[in-house]
């Protein structure tokens, strides 16, 4: 046979072939056809939502939808082709386009970091789930079948998954009720008017920026003041054109915008600048925190918002290197700037700004920047361009479900610096409770009036604290499968968040101590306060600690002469307090574990008594509940008395309950549906449980009330009774604290 006729045949064999494509294909093609172009155009629909090029939703959905279709037709087309010439008797065309579904499923999860047996088992799922829906399709659009069939195709799915959501596998919310842990208050509240209310100054709004934004208006024609720019090339060495495209400037002038809202009168004002958390470049996040900059303006302090999207990751350009450094960095700039539109006449900042109280709240990674940057001379004390940060008194920082880690092996430690930390259970983005971290870190001076305090909130979430974040904590598609069951409404978080961010403000930035109470028991504040659980500590330079639990201290032996027994525990040892991943605290606390009741004594030293310059005001002690350690599907909630001996023997009891009782243990489902937790982002939502302290204060008025002997010059002895085992606890934080003169009784 001559080689023409060898390529004929094998032509002809190749076009024989070519033609058999649809052979299998006639019964369910329509089928397969329709199902899987609705789970495309489902797929295209998170791809543009998910990768934004930063122009417009409907011409990025646009474009992924005819690459999207495009890719499939030839994929279908050649998938199919292949089974033919290997002569498979099987529906070549339908399994094409199911393979080519599944795979643009599967890239999609796997881009996204969920790990690779979830994708797998979600994208088989997603393309069955696709199958039903486009049957359904088909027999609804039916001339042939009658009308009870097509009922039955739109009733039966639905009856699936009412009986699916009724199986024990989807399983009950475990956050203890709010009505169990606060039966009735003890304390008598705030009787001041919420800190969340609007206060008596107008508030002009404006921006300063560039004037050349590409994206906004308020910082480009629109803009109020023109700022400088900054040149950020000694910390970074890659700017990818494609992010020098999108925002019209590189490394060298990165700008200075912020949104202003400025208290109208005389001034001088304290000054409070928030920075946004890392979220999509495209997404701009800088406006989500217009409801804090209009309540604080309207309270006496200039707020800004700071912009620095730039610095955000992008699908597309990635994210610099130097991110961390680079957002203190930024808000170090924003602080200089400020400072020179403040002597500049004609701007509304001249002569309006008090530096010598400053303030910085930080979302995210914003708050491990705030903290960065209060400890500036760890990363920039050689960078001529910060020069006069110096005379910036940063007085306070507050964290929102901040991150927490070491950057350049260095870690922010906050001095003389008053500090405020809220999260939530429910963070899906920055799960474990990091911002406890640098509670641990904020130190002062002996007898400061400076403090520090925590808020851990059951039902908060990740994106609330920004109104542009939406309400999924991971971008997509993660975002898809998170469960918000359990998590409060946006605008109640919210309502906390102002709460609790404008009463540290006014007690720490203006020296009004009217709502200090509020950060030493949740309950001075309820009644301004949507109703959730939430665990509390504070502390102040004037906190006397019993001992700091050295994990390699013996632990009956504690500090000044103190002593420590235990009586029928069956664990009692010192540990490093941790995170729920494991991760060390920074701190450590005595671990008592017991199975039905148990007591812990502490034997007072004269040398700690007089330590006590003044008579102290409370006892405090902080508890955690380390109940998931326990071998028993029971959580119980453990029942505390304290009891106060004196040196002849009287005692007086007082059980926690009457303040709060220890609840169970706050249990976490983070995905729909629980197997998700296991398999979903590798390990991160594998433990359903995080041991977080809550203090608890005794007024030692009130035990000298109760017996006249027991003042705390008279105190030998204190015992903490545990019962309702069994049971597992870390204690931290114990000792007497003083309050300035203004909070007494």
């Amino acid at each position: 046979m001559t080689n023409n006729g060898l390529f004929n045949n094998v032509f002809s064999w190749f076009k024989d072939r070519w033609f058999k494509i649809p052979e299998h294909d006639s019964k369910v093609y329509n089928l397969t056809l329709l199902s899987m172009v609705l789970a495309n155009i489902a797929s295209v629909v998170i791809i543009a939502l998910a990768n934004p090029t930063g122009i417009n939703f409907l011409l990025d959905f646009i474009i992924y939808l005819l690459l999207t279709t495009i890719a499939f037709y030839i994929f279908t087309i050649l998938f199919a082709f292949l089974l033919s010439l290997l002569y498979l008797p099987l529906p070549r065309l339908s399994i094409g386009s199911i393979v080519f579904t599944w795979a643009l499923a599967y890239y999609i999860l796997s881009l996204g970091d969920l790990g690779r047996l979830f994708s797998i088992v979600v994208s088989f799922s997603f393309i069955l789930i696709s199958m039903i829906i486009g049957a359904i399709g088909i027999i609804l659009f039916s001339k042939q079948l009658s009308l009870k069939i097509k009922i039955l195709a739109l009733v039966l799915p639905m009856l699936i998954i009412v009986l699916i959501y009724r199986i024990p596998f989807f399983k009950e919310s475990e956050i203890p009720a709010f009505s169990d842990v606060y039966a009735e208050t003890t304390v008598t509240p705030i009787l001041d008017e919420s800190p969340a209310k609007a206060g008596d100054f107008s508030v002009n709004y404006f921006t300063y920026g560039s004037g050349r934004d590409k994206h906004r208006k308020e910082y480009g024609d629109k803009v109020t003041l023109i700022s400088k720019t900054a040149d950020a090339s000694s910390y970074i060495d890659k700017w990818p054109r494609s992010r020098e495209l999108f925002w019209g400037f590189n490394e060298k002038e990165l700008p200075l915008n912020g949104r202003v809202w400025l208290p109208h009168g005389d001034g001088p004002f304290p000054i409070v600048l928030i920075t946004h958390g890392n979220h999509k470049m495209e997404y701009f996040s800088d406006a989500g925190y217009g409801y804090l900059g209009e309540l604080l303006a309207s309270r006496g302090f200039i707020t800004i918002s700071l912009d620095q999207n730039f610095l955000n990751y992008s699908n597309w350009s990635g994210i610099p290197k130097k991110d961390m450094e680079l957002r203190a960095w930024i808000i170090l700039h924003h602080l200089l700037q400020v400072d020179e539109f403040s002597n500049t006449p004609g701007t509304p900042f001249y002569q309006k700004v008090d530096f010598e109280r400053v303030a910085l709240i930080g979302h995210s990674r914003g708050g491990l920047a705030s903290t960065m940057a209060v400890d500036y001379k760890k990363w920039f004390a050689d960078d001529p361009s910060l020069e006069g940060v110096e005379k910036f008194q940063i007085q306070s920082v507050i964290g929102l479900a901040t991150t927490d880690k070491a950057v350049d092996d260095k870690i922010p430690h906050l001095w003389e610096t008053n500090y405020l930390v809220i999260h939530g259970a429910q963070d899906a983005d920055v799960n474990s409770f990091r911002g406890d971290r640098q509670y641990e870190r904020a130190s002062f001076s002996s007898d400061s009036k400076k403090f520090k305090a925590s808020l851990y909130l059951a039902e908060a979430n990740h994106s609330y604290f920004n109104t542009d974040w939406g309400k999924k904590d991971l971008s997509l598609p993660g975002g898809l499968f998170l469960n918000h069951r359990d998590t409060m409404d946006s605008k109640e978080q919210r309502e906390i968040t102002k709460v609790y961010v404008s009463a540290f403000l006014e007690t720490t930035l203006l020296g009004n101590n009217r709502y200090e109470k509020l950060f030493h028991n949740y309950q001075y504040g309820l009644q301004w306060l949507p109703e959730t659980l939430s665990f509390s500590r504070y502390q102040n330079g004037m906190f006397k600690p019993m001992d700091n639990f050295n994990a390699s201290s013996d632990r009956s032996v504690l500090k000044n002469g103190i002593r420590a027994e235990a009586e029928e525990f069956t664990l009692w040892e010192i540990e490093k307090a941790k995170d729920r991943r494991g991760n060390n605290k920074g701190n450590s606390g005595t671990i008592l574990q017991w199975d039905r009741e148990a007591s812990y004594s502490i034997f007072l030293s004269d040398s700690y008594i007089n330590r006590l310059a003044q008579g102290p005001d409370s006892f405090i002690l902080s508890i955690a509940n380390m109940a998931r350690d326990l071998d028993t599907e029971i959580s119980l909630s453990p029942q505390v008395e304290v009891e106060f001996k004196n040196k002849i023997g009287e005692s007086i009891q007082v059980p926690l309950d009457e303040y709060m009782p220890v609840p169970a243990e706050i249990k976490v489902q983070y995905t729909k549906i629980p197997w998700f937790d296991k398999t979903m982002k590798g390990d991160k939502y594998q433990e359903e449980q995080e041991p977080v302290f809550h203090m608890y204060e005794i007024k030692l008025d009130r035990i000298k009330s109760l017996n006249y002997n027991m003042s705390f010059e008279n105190i030998s002895e204190i015992i903490l009774h545990f019962s309702n085992g069994p049971g597992k606890v870390m204690i931290d934080d114990i000792g007497y604290i003083s309050y300035p003169v203004t909070l007494k009784p």
